[in-house]
């Protein structure tokens, strides 16, 4: 999950797989602040290692950048 608010990535896991009814939050974040002024979504790469952040702009329909990060 990202928050516009405060441009922070957290971790939820959950315990059925894509029920989000059994997240937990995994006590995890990132912040994206350095990168990001108005962060508007997230993807996670097919391997799940690699996490885009979307930064958009005051109109939802015109997106800035995508930002790439590498997850260990």
């Amino acid at each position: 999950i990202v928050g516009t608010a405060n441009d922070t990535v957290y971790q939820y896991s959950c315990s059925t797989a894509w029920d989000v009814s059994t997240a937990s939050y995994d006590s995890k974040s990132l912040s994206v602040l350095a990168q990001t002024t108005e962060s508007r979504g997230l993807a996670l790469g097919y391997s799940g290692t690699i996490l885009y952040i979307v930064d958009g702009t005051a109109s939802a329909t015109i997106v800035a950048s995508v930002y790439q990060y590498y997850l260990t």
